[in-house]
């Protein structure tokens, strides 16, 4: 080849800043036009698990965006691939290797189709990626070149952004991932004001709180209802349990005149769902967190507490907030209980971050929850 065509690889390091301009250079040495038919630009991935070994998030999945559509792929997806290796056809925006807090993505000058590679090893299974462009035809003496630019960096959403080319796609949050986001620029925005991400994170629970407060405040007051209309409901089950369908009228009944909805408690609490899905994923995977120290003996948020204060509080005060809950059956009140405590010693060993987060929110649900207790009569 060295007869044939010269190469040469061109870097260019942009100065506080995580891109690196490459271009591969092509200059046809001999006397007549030559076509390069196969011409590929590769990564081999080095984004080893530096977290938790058992931590899915830190596994390096495969990226690329195309169409605005963004797709993954695993070491797992790959062994479905002939000989491990994968090309996606058309041209890409951008590929990536991406795993918890780091980044590697590619964005092409030239049209270029994605390729995915996992590469099978005794000890380890790597992903690597490249870019697969188009046939060139060199005339003689002739050089041609394709360039790309690389991010080698944080998944730092500022960071992503500043690079251009809609790197922050390669962000993920889950199934709400661009609720996270947003999220995570109010978060960003807070910790702004504070330089704490802890003062932050506290900031950032009453805010939340105060947009769901109507919501909550439906649901409480609903399971109140119910905990009062629960002796007749118990009497016309006592009286009619012979007859389901006289017993599920007069039930119906109640229910119309009391103006008591038996999901009430339960509806406000559904559309909460994908913001505290998407808080999850944002505590537990954002690198903003990663080192930062919110005081005395929580020097990394995005690790767990080393002396579990943090977990027995919130163990603490979801008890209490358990039992202030208005229950229509006693019965199903000590399985909620149980299921609390349950839950709680689950989540012990979560981000410090997070568990921090959901006690805050358990502080201000009890107050809510006594507020409304004291004042609400139904």
């Amino acid at each position: 080849v060295a007869d044939i065509i010269h190469v040469t690889k061109e870097y260019t390091l942009e100065k506080n800043a995580y891109d690196i301009k490459t271009r591969i250079s092509l200059q046809n040495i001999t006397g007549e036009p030559l076509e390069v038919k196969t011409l590929a630009l590769k990564w081999c991935s080095n984004l080893e698990k530096i977290e938790d070994p058992n931590d899915s998030a830190d596994l390096t999945t495969g990226v690329s965006y195309s169409g605005e559509k963004v797709s993954d792929m695993d070491s797992n997806d790959l062994e479905k691939g002939k000989d491990g290796d994968i090309q996606n056809a058309g041209n890409v925006t951008w590929i990536a290797l991406r795993n918890k807090y780091f980044a590697a993505a590619m964005v092409p000058e030239q049209n270029a189709s994605a390729e995915f590679t996992r590469k099978k090893a005794p000890v380890t299974n790597k992903i690597s990626m490249g870019l697969r462009y188009s046939s060139l035809k060199i005339e003689k003496g002739a050089t041609a070149s394709v360039s790309a630019r690389i991010y080698a960096g944080p998944l730092s959403l500022e960071e992503l952004r500043n690079s251009g080319s809609r790197l922050e796609k390669v962000m993920d949050f889950g199934f709400f991932n661009w609720l996270g986001l947003w999220l995570l620029v109010i978060l960003k925005f807070i910790y702004n004001l504070t330089h704490n991400y802890g003062l932050a994170i506290i900031i950032f629970a009453v805010f939340i709180k105060i947009v769901f407060w109507w919501p909550s405040a439906i649901s409480y007051k609903s399971m109140k209802r119910m905990q009062n209309i629960q002796p007749k409901i118990s009497a016309i089950r006592e009286e009619f349990k012979s007859d389901m369908q006289q017993m599920n009228q007069k039930i119906m009944e109640v229910y119309k005149k009391e103006k008591v909805n038996p999901f009430g408690g339960c509806l406000p609490m559904l559309i909460q769902i994908p913001i505290f899905y998407a808080l999850y994923q944002l505590f537990s995977n954002a690198i903003e967190l990663k080192g930062a120290a919110f005081g005395y003996w929580i020097t990394d948020l995005s690790q767990k507490d080393p002396y579990y204060i943090f977990p027995i509080l919130m163990l603490v005060t979801m008890v209490i907030q358990q039992l202030m809950t208005p229950a229509s059956d006693p019965k199903q009140a000590k399985i909620m209980l149980a299921v609390t405590v349950i839950i709680s010693l689950m989540f012990m060993n979560l981000s410090s971050g997070l568990i921090l987060y959901w006690v805050m929110q358990n502080i201000l649900s009890i107050a809510q929850q006594y507020y409304v207790n004291k004042t609400y009569k139904a």
